[in-house]
Formats: structure tokens, C-alpha cells, sequence
């Protein structure tokens, strides 16, 4: 009997989809940010905080947690230049095709104005998330995804 239940333990741990990005920081690798699914976290350099993501029907991607929130439209474009959500206001600062660590992407640079500086978000269609930086009055930083496909990414991403 005991055997039986540990059994079914193990295959209902198969039906929970947990998932995690990790960005670490260029200069200082003790330093991430991290992005999770069941549970729904998100830690920047340690601070853990609930999060919660936009729904499948959404037309963003994005994460709402403590100090800290984006949205990407999923249907993002060359002609997209600026869009508003829950009071935050990004632009696109540029928009290429680059090549990150072996692999091709057509990314966006996404700024976000906040109190004390900006963030930066490199995005692609095909990677998802790829880098999230900051630059504020006296210091900036750079956090770089840790794995191949990122926060947003699609399914196919692997």
C-alpha cells in the first residue's frame, strides 16, 4: 500500500508545471533576479516577493510583484513605439537583429522611466526575456539570463 501511494505521489508531481528564469548579474554573479511559476515568486538580489502574471488571454506578457513590473504586448512590432499599463509607461528604444551567445535574435530594447533612473529590457519573440538592466543616478546593472529561453518565450523554446 505504501508503495502504491508513493507511486501516485510521484505521477501527480508530474501534472504541477513549475517553471524558473534566472538573470544573474554580469559583474556580480551573487546577484540575481529570479522569476518562478508554482509557487508564484519573484527575487531580485535575495528579496523574495509574491508575483502574479498575466492570464493566457492577456494581451501582454507581463509580472507584477513588490518594486517591480512589466508588460510586453505579445504582439509587439516594429511599429510599436510606447504603451501604458497599471500606471508604468515603456518605450522602444531600438529595435535589430543581434546575435547573443550563438543564437540569432530579433530583439527590442525596452525602457521603462521610474523615480530614480530607468530600466532596460532586452526582449525577443523567439527567447522571451533575455536581459533586464538598470541605471539610476549614481550606479547601473546589468542581469543576464542564465538559460536559453527566457521569461515570455514561447513553448517551442528550448
Amino acid at each position: 500500500m505504501r508503495i502504491l501511494i508513493a507511486l501516485l505521489a510521484y505521477l501527480v508531481s508530474f501534472n504541477v508545471s513549475a517553471a524558473q528564469w534566472v538573470y544573474k548579474d554580469v559583474l556580480d554573479q551573487e546577484r540575481v533576479i529570479r522569476i518562478e511559476t508554482n509557487p508564484d515568486n519573484m527575487a531580485v538580489d535575495g528579496k523574495m516577493s509574491a508575483a502574479k502574471y498575466c492570464s493566457a488571454d492577456s494581451e501582454y506578457i507581463c509580472i507584477r510583484a513588490d518594486d517591480f513590473s512589466f508588460h510586453f504586448p505579445k504582439e509587439i512590432n516594429s511599429t510599436m513605439r510606447s504603451w501604458s499599463v497599471d500606471g508604468c509607461s515603456y518605450s522602444v528604444s531600438s529595435h535589430h537583429s543581434a546575435s547573443y551567445f550563438g543564437v540569432e535574435h530579433e530583439v527590442y530594447v525596452i525602457t521603462q522611466d521610474i523615480p530614480n533612473g530607468t530600466i532596460y529590457y532586452l526582449y525577443s519573440k523567439e527567447g522571451g526575456l533575455l536581459a533586464i538592466g538598470g541605471k539610476g543616478s549614481d550606479a547601473s546593472t546589468m542581469y543576464l539570463l542564465d538559460s536559453k529561453c527566457g521569461y515570455g518565450a514561447p513553448a517551442v523554446c528550448k
